[in-house]
């Protein structure tokens, strides 16, 4: 705002609008009022310039030309430009003493994290602090501890939730320097080679169960929040290894393809899946704790629940997605029935015998992102299947990313 304040002007027409004294018309923004041989009264100080330039050496005001009207003075047309006015952006942080930008950009992880980093080092997220300035609430204090003031510094690093976080990821991202100044531990912790990006995922998960326990009203349990954080480090060193992959290859085409989340390993897990008609509107919506079991018989166990859901409300054609290769082939495979998870597979295949038409399809996970944030959502609840509100805000935004057809790059060797 500062900027774009020093980057707009008056243009003089008639005068009557655009104050003598109080405007800067001198090099570097300096008041005329400095250099007045007398004192002004406050009528003098208020005064336009349609009064003070009758006087000899000083330009008339322009009546025939309307009123005056503020400008953009980076422009010789007084035309705002997106271009000039981002110049003007670029030039301010180049000067900036700290370059804290500069050291973010080097920050090697998923540019939406980055993008919040950036917020966070420009003090611009929407704390209870900052939302009590603006008058959307009169508590400014953190819901959790209930004993400090909510800024970015107390849910990043000092209410007692997030010290509790940062304890239980302390074999994961040890933290540096805990008694610097909070942007600077913030960029310190940032350019660790081995931990940097890990450190920035949990400062932003910190971040957004505040925002969904605050504006959504829900409750996370911390070992839900942990697992989800973890989750996110093994994907984003998956997407390290699969870049370094890409350039071992030789004589091989890349190909941009679209890929997304990635289940926990072996441990506690979960499961989840939506129906939805050939429009994309959910109709259904479930997840499953699971407790403790592989990946791929999560995945099973999760398919199944969701066909007895078709099969109970009426559906005889249904088509199944999947984004699980492993689950496919044990589903295919008829004739290893002593696989250890043959058992969760012939409940699949007797399903299949029922009297409907169900086709089986394998997706990349960024084609099936609401039923992963599914998957997700079961760590926060008892063990079992439970049917969930289609309207819950975060499916719902990831229903309206389906139906938009948004998509997420990556790139693929196509042998």
């Amino acid at each position: 705002m500062r900027l774009m304040k020093e980057a707009t002007c008056w243009s003089i027409r008639d005068g009557k609008s655009t104050s003598f004294w109080k405007q800067p018309w001198l090099e570097n923004g300096v008041l005329l009022e400095e250099f007045c041989l007398t004192d002004l009264t406050e009528e003098d100080r208020n005064s336009t310039v349609a009064e003070w330039t009758t006087q000899e050496g000083m330009e008339a005001p322009k009546p025939d030309l309307g009123e005056d009207k503020t400008i953009w003075g980076l422009e010789k047309d007084g035309r705002f430009r997106l271009k000039s006015a981002y110049r003007l952006a670029a030039d301010e942080l180049k000067a900036a003493p700290n370059g804290k930008w500069k050291k973010l950009r080097q920050w090697r992880g998923p540019n939406r994290i980055k993008h919040f980093l950036w917020l966070v080092l420009h003090d611009r997220i929407f704390t209870n602090k900052e939302r009590a300035r603006r008058k959307l609430t009169q508590d400014s204090s953190c819901q959790h501890c209930k004993e400090h003031e909510e800024t970015a510094e107390h849910i990043i690093r000092s209410c007692k939730k997030a010290r509790s976080i940062w304890g239980k990821m302390h074999n994961k991202v040890v933290e540096k320097n805990c008694r610097l100044p909070f942007h600077e531990w913030l960029l310190v912790n940032l350019q660790q080679e081995e931990t940097g990006v890990d450190f920035g995922i949990v400062c932003w998960h910190l971040w957004k169960q505040r925002n969904e326990e605050t504006i959504d009203g829900k409750n996370y349990s911390k070992d839900g929040l942990v697992v989800r954080i973890q989750a996110w480090f093994r994907v984003v060193q998956q997407a390290k290894e699969d870049i370094r992959k890409t350039s071992s290859f030789q004589n091989v085409s890349p190909t941009t393809l679209h890929i997304g989340w990635e289940p926990p390993e072996i441990g506690a897990v979960a499961a989840g899946g939506l129906l939805r008609d050939h429009l994309g509107h959910c109709v259904e919506a479930f997840t499953c704790n699971l407790g403790r079991c592989s990946i791929t018989a999560a995945e099973l166990k999760g398919v199944v629940e969701g066909l007895k859901i078709a099969w109970n409300r009426g559906y005889r054609k249904v088509h199944l997605k999947m984004d699980s290769t492993t689950a496919i082939e044990v589903i295919r495979n008829r004739e290893n029935e002593d696989h250890r998870h043959g058992s969760i597979a012939r409940q699949f295949r007797q399903l299949l015998n029922l009297e409907w038409e169900v086709k089986i399809d394998h997706v990349y996970r960024e084609a099936n992102f609401a039923a992963d944030y599914l998957a997700n959502l079961g760590h926060d609840f008892h063990f079992g299947t439970h049917n969930l509100n289609v309207r819950d805000s975060c499916l719902f935004q990831w229903l309206c990313h389906d139906v938009m057809g948004i998509s997420h790059e990556r790139l693929v060797n196509m042998i």
